[in-house]
């Protein structure tokens, strides 16, 4: 009984912080900020700008999780950074920019595909007229579609395009995250509800066309009926699910890619189902060998525009680019997906870190919204209260055992270096002494000794060389705080002994410039760390 009534005062707990804008305003509402565009046989596309909430520079990105692990290994969580294409005055603050791209209001309908394609064979002109979603498309329909859309559009309303850096946008299928974060609200909602599984405060029905006598009947639905997301955006989750640009992978960006990823449910999906995370894989084609195979389309896929721009415009942007790049290499990089991706693991374990912090944050948001009673929420919120406790010692666990690792790192590769040092003055003396007898070689003399002691130094050389790169890659991956440490602290120790290790310590210096070097460039080439730990050999 106890858990039931928590359960319902969470779901209320939920509602009460959710946005009411979208069942406010009603079904099909034209808003200021509508993007209108004009097309053939007089239908009109319309889209909304879907802010980033970021300003800034070029390089400015949103990053946020998609996925939801409720769907399993379909949609396992995973980070991402969400670019802009256009740079628009803030609504609230028309002195600074910020970055948007564009979404269709609505899915593609019918009228709006054959305004550009022609009528079918025998069509009536009223099919102009039609806000049913068109679906029983292939994506290679889609594409044709695009391309004859934006060359009309290119030749009658260039200047209805939206514009960067005077390169006019152009008409595609969205990508995966940009359909993800307008499907969960962008930053037109709080933090906990673009976390949430949709972002309704009210019964799904208001807002999306599922299977069942309650909503869709088992129809397709003409668009824009039902009340909109926060972000004013129709049909999202349901009616017809959407094509993406982004080919299926089971990580979003990395393992097997295989057919086109569609989003969203259709009017056939169980209510249950939806989700601002489903998503499907649709083969390129459908059949089998032994049958044959066919373009694939189906009655519950369709698709939605999105509006973008190219990246590098002009010779002038590219240059803009390219003075920005260090910097942001340096800073903001380093907290996106892709900067973690080569980032150290204490970097990478911070973010996850920072990211349960945000859920636990998002769960005492609700609880508190909730008012629970005492003997209610008590033992939840020392119970979560024992959660952030435990990241915080395993963040305390982690700092040590990387400072650990540091120095047992710089110790086998200070140790390692040396053994290469010694091995190429080893080398040199063995060559000195070849040379010597170079007369008696010449007249085929054999000197087994030496040849096979010239192998043996060779093998050293290159068992010493790939552990001291081997130490130089473990480096890289930790903080670059407890490398510096433990780079003092070895140097401390070699510095107390006596006699003083010179070479080790000369060792160690060209240690510290190859991480720094490692850790900018993310490699280092051998023949150069041939050639500084050589030259440190002909000092000796």
């Amino acid at each position: 009984m106890l858990r039931k009534s928590f359960k319902i005062l969470l779901l209320l707990a939920c509602l009460a912080g959710w946005p009411s804008l979208a069942s406010a305003q009603g079904s099909d509402q034209k808003f200021t900020d509508d993007l209108v565009i004009p097309g053939p046989e007089g239908v009109e596309f319309v889209f909304r700008p879907i802010s980033l909430g970021e300003g800034g520079g070029r390089l400015t990105s949103r990053r946020f999780n998609m996925g939801d692990p409720g769907i399993g290994f379909r949609a396992w969580p995973t980070a991402v950074a969400l670019g802009g294409a256009f740079l628009r005055p803030r609504p609230n603050d028309p002195q600074q920019e910020e970055w948007v791209y564009y979404l269709g209001k609505y899915e593609l309908t019918e009228g709006q595909y054959y305004a550009v394609m022609g009528l079918p064979t025998g069509g009536d002109p009223k099919i102009f007229q039609s806000r049913k979603p068109m679906s029983n498309l292939t994506y290679h329909d889609s594409q044709a579609f695009l391309d004859k859309l934006n060359q009309w559009l290119f030749s009658h309303a260039l200047d209805k395009l939206p514009v960067f850096n005077d390169a006019p946008g152009y008409m595609r299928l969205p990508t995966e995250a940009e359909w993800e974060f307008a499907a969960r609200g962008g930053v037109a909602v709080s933090s906990d509800v673009f976390s949430a599984r949709h972002p309704y405060p009210d019964e799904l029905v208001a807002h999306e066309w599922f299977s069942g006598p309650k909503s869709s009947h088992g129809k397709i639905q003409e668009v824009g009926k039902l009340a909109p997301n926060p972000l004013g955006l129709h049909d999202m989750l349901g009616n017809v699910s959407e094509m993406t640009t982004t080919l299926y992978q089971l990580e979003y960006y990395q393992g097997r890619s295989g057919g086109l990823t569609a989003r969203g449910g259709h009017f056939l999906t169980r209510e249950n189902d939806l989700n601002a995370a489903l998503r499907t894989e649709e083969p390129f084609y459908l059949g089998s060998r032994q049958k044959g195979l066919k373009p694939n389309k189906k009655v519950t896929m369709g698709l939605r525009l999105a509006i973008s721009s190219a990246i590098m415009t002009d010779r002038g942007e590219i240059d803009v680019l390219e003075e920005a790049w260090d910097g942001y290499v340096q800073s903001a990089r380093q907290t996106t997906p892709a900067g973690a991706s080569t980032a150290p693991v204490g970097i990478r374990t911070d973010l996850k870190a920072g990211d349960a912090r945000g859920y636990l944050a998002n769960i005492k948001s609700r609880l508190a919204a909730a008012g629970l009673p005492p003997t209610v929420s008590d033992p939840l919120k020392l119970e979560l209260g024992y959660v952030e406790a435990a990241l915080t010692d395993i963040d305390v666990i982690r700092k040590k055992a990387e400072d650990d690792s540091a120095l047992s790192w710089v110790r086998t590769g200070n140790l390692f270096s040396q053994h290469f040092v010694r091995e190429i003055i080893k080398l040199n003396k063995l060559m000195e002494l070849l040379k010597q007898y170079e007369e008696r070689r010449k007249k085929g003399a054999v000197l087994p000794e030496i040849s096979q002691r010239q192998q043996e130094i060779k093998a050293n050389l290159f068992e010493a060389l790939t552990a001291y790169y081997e130490a130089l890659t473990q480096l890289v991956t930790l903080d670059p705080a407890s490398v510096a440490a433990a780079l003092t602290k070895h140097r401390e120790y070699l510095k107390n002994q006596k006699p003083l290790p010179e070479e080790a310590l000369a060792c160690l210096e060209l240690l510290d410039r190859h991480f720094s070097r490692f850790k900018a460039q993310h490699t280092l080439d051998r023949d150069v760390l041939i050639e500084d730990l050589a030259a440190l050999a002909a000092v000796k």
